[in-house]
């Protein structure tokens, strides 16, 4: 990337993106799509997403009794990686979590299904607005409502804390100079062109505390939202009642 071509891009960080990635292409399979979700798990890994999800967990199930069966919904599991660490949080704490991943992808839903995994994982086929999404305590929504204009959004947050019975869980990108600088370094280690293009403009199309606010409000709704590690926007959206 030129100069010219990166500061146009950092400019271009005081609204979000319209552009589309190649992920959200659905003819986009293959090695390039899977080196995409690895790299997003590998992101996960070290750079606390897994954490920053159980600690909304942790904020979300403060009040219900350890005791107390937890089911959950991570949708756009990629390859299910999340899975497993909140499996092993649950234990590690008495809780028995059992955990349904939702993928929209067939090609990534096949990786996750061949990768190990707790007997309390499930993975299933599916679009997060479709009206037989299973009835769950927590939904999670974990690096996904980027790739959606607001309007959408709002109705993303509207639709899945109506399938649930305690909190949505956000996971998201924050829009700053930051992580973008981070993802220039991150990007030359990428292995494919797709993978390099797809993490910086993953950034330009992620939210502010504030604007993930605004479109919690624009759905009806009132949450928490914070920075946390890694430039992420974690929000809490209890449902009413």
């Amino acid at each position: 990337m030129s100069m010219k071509s990166f500061w146009k891009e950092v400019s271009n960080l005081s609204q979000r993106s319209a552009d589309k990635e190649f992920m959200d292409d659905p003819a986009f399979q293959g090695k390039d799509l899977t080196d995409s979700f690895r790299f997003i798990k590998l992101i996960n890994q070290l750079g606390g997403g897994r954490m920053a999800v159980i600690n909304c967990m942790k904020k979300a199930l403060r009040s219900v009794p350890h005791q107390q069966p937890i089911s959950v919904l991570d949708v756009g599991c990629g390859i299910g990686d999340m899975g497993n660490a909140i499996i092993r949080w649950g234990k590690g704490c008495g809780r028995q979590i059992n955990y349904i991943g939702l993928e929209k992808s067939e090609f990534i839903l096949r990786e996750a299904e061949k990768q190990p995994h707790d007997e309390n994982i499930t993975f299933i086929h599916g679009d997060l607005f479709s009206n037989d999404l299973p009835e769950v305590d927590l939904t999670i929504i974990s690096m996904v409502l980027h790739h959606l204009d607001d309007l959408e959004v709002v109705a993303a947050i509207r639709h899945l804390t109506g399938n649930s019975r305690i909190a949505l869980l956000i996971n998201e990108l924050e829009r700053s100079i930051y992580p973008f600088l981070l993802c220039q370094l991150l990007a030359l280690a990428m292995p494919s062109h797709s993978s390099r293009y797809d993490a910086l403009l993953s950034i330009r199309k992620g939210f502010t505390t504030k604007e993930m606010l605004n479109l919690i409000a624009g759905a009806g709704l009132s949450g928490s939202v914070r920075r946390g590690l890694g430039w992420r926007i974690l929000g809490v959206v209890p449902v009413p009642g």
